[in-house]
Order: C-alpha cells, then structure tokens, then sequence
C-alpha cells in the first residue's frame, strides 16, 4: 500500500504519514487505532513498535553521547568481565561498551557509578595501607552481588547462623573438595549468602562482609592465598563481622595487619571458633606435627587449622608443617574450579587430559 492510499484511508495528510514513516512524527494513540482499522494489525502492535523505536533511537544517542567514556571504559577490567561472562565478548564502539558496563553495574550515568560506589570503595582505601584498583573492587564487588541474588536464602537468622557453627567448623577437617557447596548451603540456611568470586587483580581483597538490605548480610570470598586453612580463616572472620557488628558497615579483610576495633573481634571470634580458648594451653604444648594432627582430631578440626595457627602463634616455624596446608582446589577427581560468571565448577582428570 502506498503512503498516498495510506492518507486517503486513514483520513491523514500525506505529509503526515510521510513523518510517521520516516520516525519524525510519533505513532499516537490515535493514529495507531487508524492504523489498526486499516491494517488489520492491532493498535497495541503500533503503540508497541513506536515505544521499541524511540527506546532505540535513545539507546543510540546514549551511545554516541557515551563515546567520551573512553578513559572510565578503559580503567575497568573489561577483559576479565568479558572473560567471566558477566559482558558480552565484543562491542561495536567505546560508547556500546560503555553501555554495557553501566548496565553491568545498575547505574545510568557514568556520574551515577562514581556516587553508588563511592562509599564500598572508600570501605577498601581505608582499610589498605597501600594502593588498590578500585575499579578492580568495584567490578569484583559488583559479581559478588550478582552471584548473591542468585542463592535463594531464608530470612536472615543470628540465631540460627550460630546453630550452624559447629557444622561449618567439622567441614575443617572433610578431605572431599565439596566444601564449597556445604558453606552456600548452611549459610542460607541461616539467611546469609556467602559467595566465592575469584579475584580481579588489583582488588587484592581475602573478604568483603556487607549488607545488601538490614536483612541480607552477604560474606564475599576471593579466594586470594588459595589455602583452605586461609579460607576457613577468612570465612569464621567475616562471620564474627555479621554477628557482631553494625549492619550498616562495609568489613574488609587485605594483607594489612589491621587488628584493632571491630577487626580484632572478629579475629578472636575466628580463632575462638576454629580453636577454642579452652584448649590453647594444650596449642601451645605442640611441638612435632604429629602433635599437631592428633590434636586437630582432639577438637575436630582439620590438621591445617591447627598448623596455621601454631605457625601464627610462633609455636612452629614458617616451614614446620606447611606441606599440610592444603590448596583450596585440589588438583584430583571432582575438584572444584573457578568458573565463568564468577561462580565454581568441578574439574575432572579427564579436563585436565583434554
């Protein structure tokens, strides 16, 4: 049908449909029943088709506006985020990157990342005694966030979170490489989302403790030192840090020695669930590893807790025990490996023989 016949049958000028076609003039609720009459297409359809164009139309123009993001786009890890899934692999300029990386990051602006993450990043700076990455952070912390709303967890429980500390302390001494699966699932028994995000570099983090609402605390593991004493070690920590502390704060754990105020309780909170104070005196009689493994089957902790903290106490040495502080992932049958999305998959020894 040509635009002439078109005008004629919808009582339009032709003009007027000439706009309508060339996206200068918008389909109205009115012209979409005339065009609905005619077509025999429903008006909702026209409406529809008018909202996808102009919703184009804008994303295009953000866009071209987004062109000058050249410097943000390039500090962030985009090739670390394509390689975990969370952008897609290619983009046809700086602006449709850019684009995608706001929507990576739930924001609409530019201006509007710098004032949403200002604070977490603030929580990293002064915690560090040095430098960090803070776009590094920003994305890191952003995929713990994904990969937390993923988890279906109960409200929020410090009552039975407790309950479930001496579970949580038994799986220190299980040889199987499933303990990643037993930590999500007894922590949201308890309403709390804990998520393993192998690091970005330059974030430099062992622990994120945070509050998504003032119901849904969420501990972020990085994985960083890849030891599962260190995890274990981690994980009671940012524990002590939900049970203990305020909710509205942010908790960072790094490789500074920073042992004061909160951080020092959750440490003594750490190490008092993982080695009871009642059973110190007998840590500090050790002195052979085999003392050590029998001990660590005494309280029922795996053997590496126990060497970690005599190494920490100086009860050993650095080197008396370490071949007993085990990698986290186990290069064996059904190990578990980082995976695409920031989340853990099992490794075979047919992966590894390709």
């Amino acid at each position: 049908m040509s635009q002439a016949e078109l005008a004629r049958r919808t009582g339009l000028t032709p003009k007027h449909i000439n706009q309508v076609m060339q996206g200068t003039a918008s389909i109205s609720a009115d012209v979409a029943q005339r065009l609905a009459l005619v077509t025999g297409t429903s008006a909702s359809w026209w409406t529809r088709l008018e909202a996808d164009y102009r919703s184009e139309q804008a994303r295009l123009a953000q866009i071209g506006f987004l062109s000058d993001a050249a410097d943000w786009v390039r500090a962030l890890p985009v090739a670390e985020l394509v390689r975990s899934g969370h952008l897609p692999e290619t983009a046809n300029s700086i602006g449709e990157r850019a684009l995608q990386l706001l929507a990576f990051f739930r924001v609409a602006t530019v201006n509007a990342f710098e004032s949403m993450w200002d604070q977490p990043l603030a929580a990293f700076r002064q915690s560090r005694a040095y430098d960090i990455d803070r776009y590094a952070v920003a994305a890191w912390l952003r995929i713990g966030e994904i990969e937390a709303e993923r988890i279906a967890a109960t409200e929020f429980s410090a009552r039975k979170l407790r309950a479930s500390l001496p579970r949580l302390r038994r799986l220190t001494a299980k040889e199987t490489s499933d303990v990643v699966a037993d930590i999500t699932a007894l922590g949201a028994e308890a309403g709390l989302r804990i998520v393993f995000i192998p690091e970005i570099k330059g974030a430099r983090a062992y622990g994120v403790t945070r509050w998504l609402s003032a119901t849904e605390p969420v501990i972020q593991l990085s994985l960083r030192g890849k030891t599962r004493n260190r995890m274990w070690e981690t994980l009671f920590h940012e524990i002590g840090h939900v049970l203990l502390h305020e909710r509205k704060a942010m908790f960072v754990e790094t490789d500074d020695d920073v042992t004061v105020g909160a951080e020092e309780q959750a440490e003594t909170f750490s190490k008092d669930q993982l080695i009871p104070p009642t059973a110190t005196d007998r840590l500090w009689s050790l002195r052979t590893v085999d003392d050590a493994i029998e001990f660590s089957k005494e309280i029922g902790v795996g053997a590496d807790i126990v060497i970690s903290r005599a190494q920490a106490e100086g009860i050993f040495t650095r080197s008396q025990g370490s071949t007993l502080l085990r990698p986290l992932f186990l290069q064996e049958d059904e190990s578990e490996q980082p995976r695409k999305n920031g989340r853990l998959q099992r490794r075979t020894r047919d992966d590894d023989n390709g």
